[in-house]
């Protein structure tokens, strides 16, 4: 009998823009592949939450909006690390400088459902490789 190695499947997601009738204007694949995303997610992740506390912490009179600059580009480099570049620029340019409403409709879909999802599939993955680990020490004695 021979070894077998299996690919896994790739998980995705479809984002969707839609207009104000109700029309989907873009469509957008979002790949939930925690070898290609996790690290670089989570680091943008930490990034964004740093930067809305220091949005919730700035001195309006002191500083007037280079804590939102820096939440603004936080935001951004979150989006970029899911969508990707090109996507990210579609989707900044759906919205026409409406950056709250932006943040408010797509920063949703990736801190309560890419985020969690990814993580989970990463938690499943390093599951599988465990207990095949084990296995292979119960088959050959190791």
């Amino acid at each position: 009998m021979a070894y077998q190695a299996h690919r896994k499947k790739i998980f995705r997601e479809t984002f969707e823009l839609v207009d104000e009738n109700g029309a989907i204007v873009h469509s957008f694949p979002v790949s939930l592949d925690p070898d290609s995303v996790v690290k670089n997610l989570s680091a943008k992740h930490v990034d964004l939450i740093r930067a809305l506390k220091d949005v919730q912490s700035a001195d309006p009179e002191t500083d007037p909006g280079a804590a939102l600059a820096v939440l603004g580009k936080s935001t951004i480099e979150m989006m970029e690390a899911v969508f990707g570049k090109q996507d990210a620029a579609t989707i900044l340019a759906f919205y026409d400088s409406r950056y709250m409403e932006m943040c408010q409709e797509v920063l949703p879909f990736i801190t309560n459902f890419v985020i969690p999802e990814v993580r989970k599939i990463a938690k499943e993955n390093k599951q599988q490789v465990l207990a095949r680990y084990g296995r292979k020490k119960r088959i050959f004695g190791k």
